[in-house]
């Protein structure tokens, strides 16, 4: 999946840890933020950070 969005103005988040690992060594080079997170409605970002999230795997929250 491809927006086109420049690397430097993208963030991932990632709550396994081995996928965190895996994030850091491919996106950190490219300039994208990687940052652990383990709660969905608790992002490690300052609020209003971003313009549009897309989030890949659905989530309930309740």
């Amino acid at each position: 999946m491809s927006l086109n969005h420049p690397y430097e103005k993208t963030a991932v988040t990632e709550a396994w840890e081995p996928n965190v690992k895996l994030c850091k060594e491919k996106l950190l080079p490219l300039g994208i933020c990687v940052r652990q997170a383990h709660e969905d409605n608790e992002l490690p970002f300052e609020d209003n950070s971003f313009d549009m999230i897309i989030n890949r795997h659905s989530v309930e929250l309740i």
